[in-house]
């Protein structure tokens, strides 16, 4: 029981803590298990209340629903109280709060439910006083309720008391998924379950250590009553556990029993045991994690002392040592690109067996002209496989690279881009492919140019593209030797010369109210076979819609003028740009204007910089407006052409409004006359 983050808010489907704890915890532990939860968005301490609690005047009357009162009407074995921040959110005064969760926690004790009690969250929009509340709430349960009481703030506040970004839903209020996993992680550490069902067994020993090339657990336990069996996990991290085997226990008695399990896999490096201990009527409980280290030296034989990669005229070679080896095979070279994906080129013989240092030499006979990674896959003759880490190798590129790029630029020519580069040297050098991208990630061949070939003084060339551009491309030479490699400049910018490629010459563009219209005017001194202007509107400079079309006046060497008038009797707070096209189809855009004031209707600019929000948004089917003050409030919401398509006088803060039948777009909601004006986006 308790609020919004209790309920699962922030976290998507099924992901919210208390779910999790349902669903990956407590069915494990017996699949006849119930968790029923009757938290509730925005409910304090108040709301909790036993259901003849008469709260103080301005106080929150106690919900039926999701009160105390209604949870011990299921009967529970535990009750867990989640208040993220609600009461401090509303000034309620510790005193009040220290007074409600008393009073809730001690009806369920009297009807012998055990009540474990979370802390407060921290989340960001809190002015001092009410952080002084949340904070002081915080340390209150966990003084007053201590073992009893789950921590949940360490972790996931900041040291100034707000709402860590990594765990934020994106409201500074509620957690995300990983926050919910962090909750719910706490939640199993603090062993509600396991404080109800202990059986009366006592682990008197558990311990782990190797035996050759396997882990060995050997426990005892000093009494058992009704024990069924010891249930094996181990993990990597102490955190998530999977299950190896199990062994029978003796069931009842007061005398030391033995038990040994051995682990058939064997590992490289360290984990964790423990042991899930079940009784003979579903119970479980748990032991402490405890940590086993394999002996590598059994498992692993050698010990790699070194491991480099040289340049060696074209080629690069490997050396390495190791300081001991014992039943060793062979090493496998293996090469790659990028350190992820491996293949093998070779392979060298061990030495076997030794006590001192062994050196090892491998050349890799293919040229390369960029850095390559090699790894030694080690194999010893039981047939296991050992990796060593990746080293990089740089070639020599004065050996490989038989050239030096002295200069590359790109210049407008008229219509055209102009290629001119040259070489300081070049040896058996074949020729230039000219490539050109949009991006500067996808490239086309465009032709190419004979190099030299030999030449240790400067060399020039040039390369005219024919293509006619009408915006910044990209253009880099594939430099091709005679021995078929190939290599790459930099990618070189080229902008086109603009004023020959674009058929206008925009000089003016307006916008000024006039009576119940917004006027756009513009102005050009040239064209050269345009089309028309098309006016475009926004709420938002994202989605632009059609207002209407002026045609051009064609070719022209002298001034033009235009306008446009845009009859939005109800207009809000637009944006326009001019859609400018030739009669050759090509498109043109202006820059966007922004209507310098409103006409009539919904008076001032959107306010976004308010604590006041909508969630979720953008909005499928509802939508609430959190941070509200107060509990009643005027709503409207506007379409993009100004519209009204939606009205409430009464909408109380918490609830939700429906926005299903609306047309997919942008929307401005309005509150309470245009004191806060936010914008909605429905899918």
């Amino acid at each position: 029981m308790g609020s919004s983050t209790a309920e699962g808010y922030g976290a998507t489907f099924k992901k919210g803590w208390a779910q999790l704890y349902f669903d990956e915890y407590l069915k494990g532990l017996n699949p006849a298990s119930e968790l029923i939860n009757i938290a509730k968005y925005g409910y304090t301490t108040y709301h909790l209340s036993e259901n003849d609690f008469v709260p103080p005047a301005g106080r929150p009357l106690p919900d039926p629903a999701y009160n105390i009162t209604k949870a011990l009407s299921y009967k529970p074995d535990v009750i867990i109280i989640n208040l993220g921040s609600n009461d401090p959110a509303n000034n309620i005064p510790l005193s009040e709060q220290q007074d409600n969760y008393k009073r809730i926690v001690a009806l369920a004790n009297a009807q012998g439910v055990q009540v474990w009690v979370t802390t407060t969250q921290p989340r960001r929009g809190l002015n001092t006083t009410q952080v002084q509340l949340l904070t002081g709430i915080r340390d209150w349960i966990l003084t007053y309720f201590g073992d009893k009481s789950i921590n949940f703030w360490n972790g996931i506040a900041t040291p100034k008391d707000s709402l860590l970004q990594q765990y934020d839903s994106g409201d500074g209020v509620h957690l995300n998924n990983d926050g919910h996993r962090l909750l719910f992680n706490r939640v199993v550490a603090a062993g509600v379950v396991e404080t109800l069902c202990k059986e009366e067994i006592a682990l008197t020993a558990f311990t782990v250590k190797p035996v050759e090339d396997k882990l060995q657990l050997d426990w005892s336990t000093g009494k058992e009553k009704n024990m069924a069996q010891f249930i094996i996990e181990r993990s990597t991290d102490s955190l998530n556990w999977k299950q190896l085997g199990q062994v029978a226990a003796v069931g009842n008695a007061v005398t030391t029993s033995t038990y040994t399990y051995k682990d058939t896999e064997i590992l490289s490096q360290a984990v964790y045991y423990r042991l899930n201990m079940e009784a003979q009527n579903g119970n479980r409980s748990y032991s402490k994690g405890v940590k086993g280290i394999p002996d590598t030296l059994y498992t692993k034989p050698f010990r790699l002392a070194s491991f480099t990669v040289t340049p060696q005229q074209d080629k690069l070679q490997l050396d390495w040592s190791t300081s001991i080896e014992k039943n060793m095979l062979q090493f496998i070279i293996e090469r790659s690109a990028d350190s992820l994906d491996w293949k093998k080129i070779g392979q060298v013989a061990a030495v076997g067996n030794a006590g001192k240092t062994s050196t090892y030499k491998f050349t890799d006979n293919e040229v390369q002209s960029k850095p390559m990674y090699y790894r030694l896959n080690i194999e010893g003759k039981n047939g296991l496989h050992h990796y060593s880490d990746g080293v990089k190798g740089i070639p020599d590129t004065l050996y490989t690279k038989p050239f030096r790029l002295a200069s590359f630029m790109v210049t407008p020519q008229e219509d055209k881009l102009q290629l001119d580069w040259s070489t300081s040297i070049e040896k058996n050098m074949l020729q230039f492919i000219i490539e050109r991208s949009a991006d500067s990630l996808n490239w086309k061949k465009l032709g190419q140019v004979a190099a030299v070939g030999n030449a240790t003084k400067t060399s020039t060339y040039k390369f005219t593209d024919t293509e006619i551009q009408t915006k910044a491309v990209y253009y880099r030479l594939n430099i091709e030797g005679k021995n078929g490699l190939h290599h790459y400049s930099d990618g070189v910018k080229g902008i086109p010369d603009t004023l020959y490629t674009i058929p206008f010459r925009l000089t003016s563009f307006n916008v000024t109210p006039k009576q119940n219209k917004l006027e756009l005017q513009w102005a050009t001194r040239a064209e050269k076979d345009m089309k028309e202007y098309t006016v475009e509107r926004s709420l938002d400079k994202l989605v632009w819609v059609k207002a209407g079309v002026i045609p051009a006046a064609g070719t022209s060497n002298v001034n033009k003028a235009y306008s446009f008038a845009d009859d939005i009797p109800k207009a809000i707070y637009v944006y326009y740009r001019l859609n400018m096209s030739d009669k050759q189809g090509r498109k043109f855009y202006s820059d966007t204007l922004q209507a310098s004031g409103l006409i009539t209707g919904i008076p001032g600019v959107p306010d976004e910089a308010s604590a006041v929000r909508i969630t979720p948004n953008p909005v499928i089917s509802q939508f609430q407006i959190d941070q509200l003050s107060g509990y009643v409030h005027q709503v409207k919401i506007y379409n993009q052409s100004g519209a009204l398509v939606y009205v409430k006088q009464d909408y109380q803060r918490g609830n939700s409004i429906n926005v299903s039948t609306l047309p997919a777009g942008l929307y401005m909601v309005v509150i309470d006359d245009g004191k806060y004006r936010l914008k909605l986006m429905k899918m």
